[in-house]
């Protein structure tokens, strides 16, 4: 790292000095990230150099060069600064963080954020329920990343009130299974719930929908949102809860999605930088608990998942590591469910999930529990914290429904992909053993 002191000047510490000795590069360009942390008049920043092109000069000459450059870049920039740099496969991306405010006194410039466009005329009675169909015939394990508006980061729909309704409860119930945070005290994570609170409460959704969260002043300049539907007020700006769980708990009763904060950890070899989950505020997990999972990396997070090893965990930490903020991407998964409701209870695994359930036979199917259940998922980046949200918002179908729209066919093609496709043992990790035969007999009667 780079440290900038005052007193002492720019310095280069030994473990950044090990980083520069073992960089290859092999790549056309060095990426650098300067990530913000607190203060306003800082913006999150991507330039990309072609840095040795047309210079004939040694690695040693290039790397001596690069360090003068960002030495002068950073001095000019910020005042008081800390910058870390690490390496993901000859990508060296820098990061730069101001430390001149806290996380309590965060003030959100909505022009750092992505424009949302305002749906004036939403009403909830009249909107629709998506249908995610994301089924193939053979099933391939990859990320199956699209782009996405940020606009359309959070989906509204008639069923909000209802599934707002079970939240609390559930809440209620449950609240250290549905809120977590590593380290309360650590400052980073502080910085990036606290930012999510506050993009969510005072930039996205009042602005994405205007008919549902309102912004409301009082005579003293304080701001507040209420929720036009359940009428709960939200403190926001610098009246916003102190506490983590607070604005996690806030947002779990406001909000029908499910969010993971994951933040950065940098190894001592600088090739290595991996995502931890540091904070979740979640209602509906399917076939985990997200406790367990609490300050886990990437790959502990998908241990269980067939073939995540081989075939995603390069490609996912190298996406987490490089995705910008302002840019939004999304993904739809699917599953089968057969003894489980939208909420799956925390007391203990589903039963099919720990592989207990018999072999089902169609008379066995109950109806009323057999679902399609799907998964809109969404990564973004919070541009203050640098922190990677993961969100999804969970949708059912039922079985019955399915075939009755035609579908069917479609279903019990991609239930038997299941074992055709890159990864065959994902047919027995989502237990296809026990439902898969009643299933597709009762989806080609």
């Amino acid at each position: 790292m780079w440290d900038w002191n005052r007193n002492k000047g720019f310095t280069l510490n030994p473990l950044c000095l090990e980083l520069w000795k073992r960089i290859h590069f092999q790549k056309d360009i060095i990426c650098t990230e300067s990530d913000t942390e607190m203060d306003d008049d800082m913006e999150w920043t991507s330039t990309v150099w072609d840095y040795a092109r047309g210079l004939h000069l040694s690695v040693a000459g290039q790397s001596a060069l690069l360090i003068l450059v960002l030495v002068i870049w950073s001095l000019w920039k910020y005042k008081r600064a800390s910058l870390e740099i690490y390496n993901t496969d000859g990508i060296l991306t820098f990061h730069h963080y101001k430390t001149s405010a806290s996380p309590e006194t965060i003030d959100l410039d909505p022009k750092r954020y992505p424009r949302t466009e305002p749906l004036k005329d939403f009403h909830l009675a009249s909107s629709e329920t998506p249908a995610f169909r994301p089924f193939k015939p053979k099933y391939h394990l990859t990320m199956g990343l699209e782009s996405l508006d940020p606009s359309d980061l959070l989906i509204f729909d008639r069923t909000y009130t209802e599934r707002i309704a079970l939240r609390r409860s559930l809440l209620q119930k449950y609240p250290d299974e549905i809120v977590g945070v590593t380290n309360p005290e650590n400052a980073r994570i502080q910085l990036a719930v606290r930012e999510l609170y506050g993009y969510l409460f005072e930039i996205y959704l009042p602005s994405r929908y205007p008919t549902i969260f309102k912004t409301c002043y009082d005579q003293h300049g304080s701001t507040s949102v209420e929720n036009l539907i359940t009428h709960k007020i939200m403190s926001t700006g610098k009246e916003k809860p102190k506490s983590l769980h607070t604005m996690l708990q806030i947002i779990a009763e406001n909000i029908d999605e499910d969010f993971f904060i994951l933040l950065p950890h940098h190894q001592s070899n600088p090739d290595e930088t991996y995502y931890h989950l540091e904070a979740y505020s979640a209602c509906f997990p399917s076939g985990f608990k997200p406790r367990d999972k609490m300050g886990k990396s990437l790959a502990g997070i998908h241990g269980p998942v067939p073939g995540y090893k081989e075939k995603l965990q390069k490609s996912m930490d190298r996406f987490f590591s490089r995705l910008e903020a302002g840019k939004c991407v999304k993904r739809v998964n699917w599953s089968v469910t057969v003894d489980e409701e939208l909420f799956s209870n925390f007391d203990k695994s589903s039963p099919a999930m720990e592989g207990k359930l018999d072999r089902l036979d169609v008379q066995d199917l109950d109806l009323d529990k057999t679902f399609l259940r799907c998964e809109r998922q969404t990564l973004h980046r919070l541009p203050t914290s640098g922190a990677i949200v993961f969100a999804f918002h969970t949708y059912l179908d039922r079985i019955e429904d399915i075939k009755k729209e035609g579908s069917g066919e479609d279903l019990a093609l991609a239930i038997d992909g299941l074992e055709e496709g890159s990864v065959p043992d994902m047919f027995k990790y989502k237990n296809g053993e026990k439902w898969a035969g009643a299933i597709r007999e009762f989806l080609r009667q």
